[in-house]
């Protein structure tokens, strides 16, 4: 059951008259109270879905993946997935810089929400950039990528991601 506070997010958000100006997302994502930021990028979210994928939304959803709020994080990094398919390169360093946190949690965000879409859409040109930073020994990317449920588009290429996985140390990171 979600608690009350993305509850209350959610309402506001879809309470909200779409569209919601651009100044007034960015006030919300620069919010003290979390709740905010949780209104927002569920905004972001259903403005997508009213809308479309409008390039103005990933730097908003990007402000905000790193938050310390993890509704508000996981919420962010969904919304930074959704760009995967046409704008990987911008979307790419997320999992560079966020699959290698220490925190745990993150690294599952990361996973889902993010490395699974890009490596469904542009498996040929990440795939081997992730595999060099595996085998150079990034134990927390190489557990982000263990954290990825290969389904769909990416079943296809479970065997290459099993055989590498499998060829390094199974010892889990350190994690908060």
């Amino acid at each position: 059951m979600l608690d009350e506070r993305f509850e209350r997010a959610w309402s506001r958000s879809a309470a909200a008259s779409l569209p919601v100006a651009e100044s007034r997302l960015k006030r919300l994502c620069g919010s003290r109270i979390a709740e905010d930021r949780l209104a927002a990028v569920l905004i972001v979210r259903r403005q997508i879905e009213q809308y479309g994928i409008r390039d103005r939304y990933l730097p908003l959803a990007r402000s905000l993946v790193a938050d310390p709020d993890s509704q508000c994080r996981w919420q962010a990094l969904m919304v930074v997935g959704l760009f995967a398919e046409r704008h990987a390169s911008a979307v790419w360093p997320v999992v560079l810089e966020l699959g290698a946190s220490e925190d745990q949690d993150m690294r599952s965000a990361v996973a889902t929400m993010v490395l699974e879409p890009i490596l469904k859409h542009h498996y040929e040109q990440y795939f081997p950039v992730l595999q060099a930073a595996v085998e150079a020994g990034d134990a927390h990317l190489t557990d982000t990528l263990r954290r990825c449920w290969l389904f769909g588009g990416l079943k296809q290429h479970s065997r290459e991601v099993d055989r590498l996985l499998g060829s390094v140390s199974p010892a889990q990171p350190p994690s908060r």
